[in-house]
């Protein structure tokens, strides 16, 4: 039964327009209304669900990467290339995108580049799950994207990631002239616990007084792991991701030895001070998405202190929805509007 329900539901989620038989309930929260699709994307996610008790990070991935692979497909005119460098503790794995425009020969013009840190928790993505957004990244934008598959949790917990991508940032500083990407016109971005990741690594730059992005972009992301926020109380079973879910991912992040505080703004990037040092930042943030809070707040207190701060919610939208163009035509509004600031910043 839950199969063919789980059919339907999907028959509907891609259909051109929803069908009046799909009945789909109208759900408000805090003056908000939740997007139907995102409804009913919600209601599948959940048929497939399993008890928290019995993740597991290995079966997570796989479900994780065969769920984003049915909502996103590569689009058409980007070169795609793989490339590693070394890590802390063996190659780091990175796949470079470029745009790739029709009838024109090669640019001799270095391209502004944009380090791209995926989301899932510390534990789950890679480069396959977040191909798709990280394609259409580029092809917007007109800018090449350097994606990076860093070291996940359990098996590397705190700070592994973050060391990952400070790596990265380097690498990408020094191998950018042989990449054809113009070392002087360089962003961050992540989404979800990519979010946090940028923001950390942002921070950590300006503290080495390092030189660091020209703008960070902040997709839905994770930005306190210490402070209880509202929206993690009344979103907590919200569609796609739960509370619970967000605890299981900290607890696999931080490995059961930690000592680390979790106001350490390397996990919580959003309790950093800020002196207004940070780059042009955009943050994204969705009405439904437990998240929400804490990446509002990050806008306000880096607005407050001077810094070139573009804010935009999705009042009706879901965590994760920007890997869902298909599903979501604000998934599609949402990158362009993502794209056409960037332009202005690089």
């Amino acid at each position: 039964m839950s199969e063919a329900r789980r059919q339907q539901l999907l028959e509907w989620l891609l259909a051109p327009s929803l069908p009046s038989e799909a009945d789909i309930p109208e759900i408000c929260r805090e003056g908000r209304s939740l997007n139907q699709r995102a409804w009913l994307l919600g209601e599948i996610v959940a048929l497939g669900d399993l008890p928290i008790e019995s993740w597991e990070p290995v079966s997570m991935r796989e479900r994780y990467l065969a769920g984003a692979n049915a909502l996103e497909q590569m689009p058409t005119g980007i070169h795609c290339r793989d490339l590693s460098c070394p890590g802390p503790s063996g190659k780091l794995a990175m796949r470079l995108y470029t745009p790739i425009v029709p009838n024109t020969l090669p640019s001799q013009e270095p391209l502004p580049c944009i380090l791209y840190l995926h989301g899932g928790g510390m534990v789950i993505g890679n480069l396959d799950s977040h191909a798709g957004l990280c394609a259409r990244l580029s092809q917007n934008s007109g800018m090449a994207v350097l994606a990076l598959d860093y070291r996940l949790a359990p098996e590397h917990p705190f700070p592994a990631a973050l060391e990952d991508a400070q790596v990265a940032w380097h690498w990408l500083r020094a191998q950018a002239t042989e990449l054809g990407i113009h070392p002087e016109k360089l962003a961050v971005a992540g989404d979800s616990a990519g979010g946090n990741l940028t923001a950390a690594l942002v921070h950590l730059l300006l503290s080495q007084a390092a030189p660091g992005p020209q703008a960070q972009i902040l997709l839905y992301p994770w930005l306190d792991m210490a402070l209880d926020w509202p929206s993690l109380q009344s979103m907590a079973e919200g569609p796609v991701l739960s509370r619970a879910g967000i605890d299981w991912f900290r607890q696999q992040y931080l490995g059961k030895s930690s000592t680390t505080a979790l106001t350490d703004p390397r996990l919580s990037p959003l309790l950093a001070p800020t002196c207004g040092q940070e780059p042009p930042s955009f943050v994204l943030t969705c009405g439904f998405d437990p998240l929400r809070d804490m990446g509002q707040a990050y806008a306000q207190s880096r607005q407050a202190a001077g810094v070139d701060v573009e804010a935009v919610e999705y009042p009706g939208q879901i965590h994760a929805f920007l890997q869902a163009p298909a599903v979501f035509p604000d998934a599609r509004l949402a990158l362009a509007h993502i794209c056409a600031w960037l332009k202005t910043k690089l």
